[in-house]
């Protein structure tokens, strides 16, 4: 494990006086983790995909209940679970969490970078009639998973349009026309070695489809762990 891994205390800043304080929460024990990602949802959850201990990736799902008392609780499911990996991001949409991407441990170094798309619908934590879905498009992982929230339960899909090409370290954000944008991070496209990306890809959530964007040469430079 990495020397002084800890789950850390959470902290939070108020807007009105700009003041931070520590977050006492409850709850499952949240493991101390890295390279894992983060989202808020509508109804103010604040879900925490995968990630690290220094010594290999996780695919486990924690939500921390932020209205009343701070609590966490882990997500279990079940079915054919999507494989632990670091560096991934993730965006909500219409109460939809969507991840993608991601390192997961692999012989092959070109297969080490993935581009996959995993889609749920929150809160993760209780039931929902409506089945989130992890989408894998059709490059080197060429599957998609759906998750019902009911039965926390993962199950295979088919996927549509271009997708990127598998990474880590991107940014990746929804903006208010529920649409998905994800510019960047590194990756191995080939044997050659890694690769900075400047590429951008738009995701239209209800049709589940990809769009690379052409950019002009004035475009910024290929980058990984931007903000």
């Amino acid at each position: 494990a990495v020397k002084g891994l800890e789950s850390l205390p959470g902290c939070m800043l108020g807007w009105k006086d700009m003041t931070w304080s520590t977050v006492r929460t409850a709850g499952d024990d949240f493991p101390g983790t890295m390279f894992h990602c983060s989202a808020v949802t509508s109804d103010r959850k604040l879900c925490v995909v995968g990630g690290g201990d220094g010594r290999k990736p996780r695919n486990d799902v924690y939500c921390l209940e932020t209205r009343g008392e701070f609590r966490w609780k882990r997500a279990a499911s079940s079915g054919q679970h999507p494989p632990a990996c670091v560096g991934h991001q993730c965006a909500v949409v219409a109460q939809r969490l969507f991840v993608f991407g991601g390192w997961v441990q692999d012989p092959d170094k070109t297969k080490q970078y993935k581009n996959d798309l995993y889609v749920s619908s929150p809160p993760l934590c209780s039931p929902s009639t409506v089945g989130p879905q992890l989408v894998r498009p059709q490059q080197h992982f060429s599957y998609r998973y759906c998750l019902n929230t009911t039965s926390f339960k993962w199950v295979l899909t088919t996927p549509s349009g271009v997708a990127p090409k598998g990474r880590i370290n991107h940014t990746m954000v929804s903006t208010s026309s529920d649409h998905i944008i994800l510019f960047g991070g590194v990756g191995m496209p080939s044997s050659s070695g890694s690769q900075s990306f400047n590429d951008l890809h738009i995701l239209q959530p209800t049709s589940m489809t990809w769009s690379h964007v052409a950019t002009p040469a004035s475009s910024p430079q290929g980058r990984r762990q931007h903000s």
